[in-house]
């Protein structure tokens, strides 16, 4: 290295231990980084250039030109050092022990570096490094969501146990009417509007004489199509006058997993002129 200057400063440790070739390419040595980073151990940080170095090969980059492995030879064994340029630097920082201080103090030393080479049109190597830090901040923010999504998970999940153990379907259902009330909503508005969104269709089946009305009334019967047949459950209504052809006339009933999957439609489609609860 006796053809390389070194050019120490004032400024901060970092700047310090900045190497300047001749034709002004600045570099930094790893050997003398890494107390800089907080670490007394050669093999602990060197596992955080193999990680810096990853980085940088997953953004393309010529990793072989940013970290240069040196040979010093000494008296003993020879020892292995890098050449760092300042991007590499930055990365090495980037993906040390985030519970030492020092590297905290390091990443915003080489910030200040990156603003200052902005400045300067300097960004050719520097502004992958920015790339690769927002990268790293959006992937935190990310399994920070995730982490909070199974938090209200956990949170939901006794719940979900009880009602899985204690509500009854049956128990807990409700004819059309009752329902729409539940919801603040008119129960031939509901009706309607679950025409509308084709959950359920109603189906002539016959006609019958009319006592109240004196006169033949067509009678028909409530379906519900097949993509919703899991929110609601025909029941028998043995107290009503029979079909035409003898059968017992059934209601649709509501049941709690109908009940919450139209709540939630009707928040996205809310029925016109009806306030949804």
């Amino acid at each position: 290295m006796t053809d390389l200057a070194h050019t120490p400063t004032t400024a901060t440790p970092f700047d310090a231990i900045r190497r300047v070739d001749p034709d002004g390419t600045e570099w930094w040595s790893a050997r003398d980084l890494m107390p800089l980073l907080g670490y007394t151990k050669w093999e602990r940080f060197e596992d955080a250039i193999d990680r810096a170095q990853a980085s940088a090969s997953a953004t393309g980059h010529d990793t072989d030109q940013a970290f240069s492995r040196l040979r010093e030879k000494g008296a003993g064994r020879p020892s292995f050092d890098y050449r760092l340029t300042r991007y590499a630097a930055y990365l090495t920082a980037m993906n040390g022990d985030p519970r030492k201080p020092e590297i905290a103090a390091a990443q915003s030393y080489f910030a200040v570096r990156t603003r200052q080479a902005e400045v300067r049109d300097e960004l050719d190597e520097l502004e992958v490094a920015r790339r690769y830090v927002r990268a790293i901040e959006d992937k935190r923010a990310a399994v920070a969501r995730a982490e909070a999504a199974e938090t209200k998970l956990a949170i939901a999940a006794p719940k979900a146990e009880y009602v899985d153990g204690f509500v009854t379907p049956d128990e807990d259902s409700s004819i059309l009417r009752v329902f729409a009330a539940q919801l603040g909503v008119g129960e031939k508005a509901l009706r309607a509007w679950l025409v509308d969104r084709k959950v359920i269709y109603r189906r002539a089946v016959g006609q019958r004489w009319s006592n109240s009305q004196h006169r033949l009334v067509t009678e028909y019967q409530w379906l519900v199509y097949a993509d919703y047949q899991s929110w609601f459950r025909p029941v028998d209504q043995p107290n009503a006058p029979r079909l035409h052809n003898g059968q017992m006339a059934t209601t649709l009933y509501v049941l709690p997993v109908g009940k919450v999957a139209i709540r939630r439609l009707l928040m996205k489609h809310p029925i016109d002129g009806e306030a949804a609860a």
